[in-house]
């Protein structure tokens, strides 16, 4: 998100958010980023793609603690 104007920060956040688990819509935020110059953005989030998808995989009671580990 450095590479990207202050003032654009909260408008690409929010894109990654809703694209969050979908490979394709991330992609086309790649693309986007990519066609309006932002290539190490759009590269950063590309390289990444594989990790954001394999979180999202993992059921959420593996994110959490039971009441038994605590």
């Amino acid at each position: 998100m450095k590479n990207i104007p202050r003032k654009m920060q909260k408008e690409i956040g929010e894109c990654l958010r809703d694209a969050y688990g979908s490979e394709e819509r991330i992609q086309a935020l790649a693309d986007e980023l990519n066609d309006k110059g932002y290539r190490e953005a759009a590269n950063t989030i590309e390289r990444f793609i594989p990790g954001l998808l394999s979180y999202t995989a993992f059921p959420k009671e593996y994110g959490r603690k039971s009441e038994r580990q605590i």
